[in-house]
């Protein structure tokens, strides 16, 4: 069965404008298009309305859907940022990759995805938008002085002997450098565990998730994408905001950037 699809991106905005021109909570709701009778909408966002200046150290730059790019940003329309939509097969998550730039002049050695699901709306979000679940996909690993988060917390469940500075063994640095970009596939399962088959890819891990919570048989329908957090070679580390390395894990300004703000991230 073909299926509508829609795909759309936008960005921490709450962050990135602290110097710019400030957005109300009203005009950051997103058009919501009614799906054609023929053929049910399916909708995925990228995180980002593309408005500059942004301080994510990492954009979505393409989406790939079996080798043919497909619209990811939301575009403008009568004064509104609306939908874009496209045309896939119900497995269209197993063909789907997402690449990322290094907006920064820095080298980053670990970044998480979040892959919300819509579908597990329910309120209680900032500026009246809805909470969702999510599946994680983290990749590489952070350096010994970069701040610790969940890791560092003590009321945290204890982690196995051999996961140092709270990582697993297994994870190695990326090594991302400025201005290059790097793909997730979710026919894949990245950094996986030695233990962990490769075979539960990061779609059937999405789908199953879903179902945990909407139960058996239902397909993903609605998600979001979007960095969680990034951590550089030289400890430092954002998560909405920058922190510095150790020893004083400082909160930078919140309009702080490490390279030129005005980097694009939006194909040509």
């Amino acid at each position: 069965m073909r299926r509508t699809v829609c795909l759309l991106a936008f960005t921490f905005v709450a962050a990135a404008q602290v110097n710019g021109p400030s957005i109300p909570c009203s005009e950051m709701r997103i058009v919501h298009l009614p799906p054609a009778p023929e053929a049910p909408t399916r909708q995925l966002d990228c995180d980002s309305i593309p408005i500059p200046p942004n301080i994510t150290p990492t954009m979505v730059a393409t989406i790939m859907l079996g080798g043919v790019a497909v619209p990811c940003y939301a575009v403008m329309e009568n004064g509104r940022y609306v939908r874009q939509t496209f045309t896939a097969d119900d497995n269209w998550l197993d063909h789907l990759t997402i690449t990322f730039l290094n907006r920064t002049n820095k080298t980053i050695d670990y970044l998480s995805v979040n892959f919300g699901l819509r579908q597990t709306a329910r309120p209680g979000g900032l500026c009246g938008m809805s909470l969702t679940s999510a599946y994680t996909v983290s990749l590489g690993r952070s350096p010994a002085n970069a701040p610790k988060g969940w890791a560092g917390n003590p009321n945290r469940p204890p982690l196995p002997a051999d996961w140092k500075d709270g990582q697993p063994p297994w994870r190695k640095p990326l090594g991302w450098q400025a201005g290059n970009t790097i793909t997730i596939s979710l026919a894949d399962f990245q950094d996986h565990p030695p233990e962990e088959p490769t075979t539960v890819t990061h779609a059937a891990r999405i789908r199953r998730e879903l179902e945990q919570i909407l139960g058996p048989g239902k397909s993903v329908t609605e998600m979001t994408i979007h960095p969680l957090m990034v951590t550089f070679s030289d400890g430092m580390q954002w998560g909405g905001r920058y922190r510095s390395p150790a020893p004083d894990f400082t909160m930078l300004p919140a309009d702080y950037f490490p390279g030129d703000v005005n980097t694009p991230w939006l194909p040509k």
